[in-house]
């Protein structure tokens, strides 16, 4: 799996949790780069106690993937329980301070993955959270290297992160592979976040299981709200008009 294929999947990528007793919520609206058709729907959830549910939709509303994220040490080192109901699979992460083991299930049929940790090595869920603690660490047009741990994968990926330049108060991350013949195979992705530090759009590949007539280079629009609770499903007003 690639890595442009997989961090908008595996990032996590939304806003941060709310300072009051309220639940915040992201919702990002996939469209088709090119015919801007919407090819699927994330609802992302940040509740008090610190979890992060997610739940991916097609433009049907039949959920597709749902994961549950929690941060118990270092914000890149998230641990994980995701279901991919069109794959019929689940991974489940639990880490130490050294090392995340990954619980792979596939059609009942079980495998476990062991890889190091350090803190140059981010859990896939956890970029977004790196990002936004790291944020001041990063000037305009500096590159950084970092070791990125997929779920259910063995080998870590190294990839490069660089601020880059803007004329406006946004922000936006470029993330690609550090090794120059892999970028030649593996477009670069595009993060984008407001003076608040919320994430804005997304550019980029997507692993989502979509139907194989499908271009998986998508650009994901998020907006931000709140609820007194959580919700089973986003609120319609959150939704673009049918």
């Amino acid at each position: 799996m690639n890595l442009c294929k997989i961090l908008l999947f595996t990032l996590g990528i939304c806003t941060s949790s709310s300072l009051l007793a309220t639940v915040t919520h992201s919702v990002g609206i996939a469209r088709d780069a090119k015919d801007q058709s919407i090819r699927y729907i994330e609802h992302h959830q940040y509740l008090p106690s610190g979890e992060h549910l997610v739940k991916y939709y097609d433009p049907e509303g039949t959920v597709m993937v749902t994961k549950t994220i929690t941060y118990p040490g270092l914000p890149q080192h998230p641990e994980i329980n995701q279901t991919d109901f069109t794959k019929d699979t689940k991974i489940v992460t639990t880490n130490t301070a050294n090392s995340a083991t990954m619980v792979r299930t596939m059609s009942g049929v079980n495998e476990t993955l062991v890889v190091a940790l350090d803190e140059a090595t981010i859990i896939d869920a956890g970029f977004d959270s790196f990002l936004k603690s790291q944020w001041t660490r990063f000037s305009a047009g500096e590159s950084k290297i970092f070791r990125l741990a997929v779920a259910g994968k063995q080998s870590l990926l190294k990839i490069r992160i660089t601020k880059q330049q803007t004329k406006d108060k946004n922000t936006t991350f470029k993330i690609e592979p550090h090794n120059f013949f892999v970028r030649m195979l593996v477009p670069e992705m595009l993060l984008t976040y407001g003076p608040d530090r919320q994430l804005l759009t997304y550019q980029g590949l997507t692993n989502l299981n979509l139907p194989a007539d499908q271009d998986r280079d998508v650009v994901v629009a998020f907006s931000q709200h709140t609820s007194p609770e959580p919700l089973g499903l986003p609120l319609p007003h959150w939704l673009p008009k049918k």
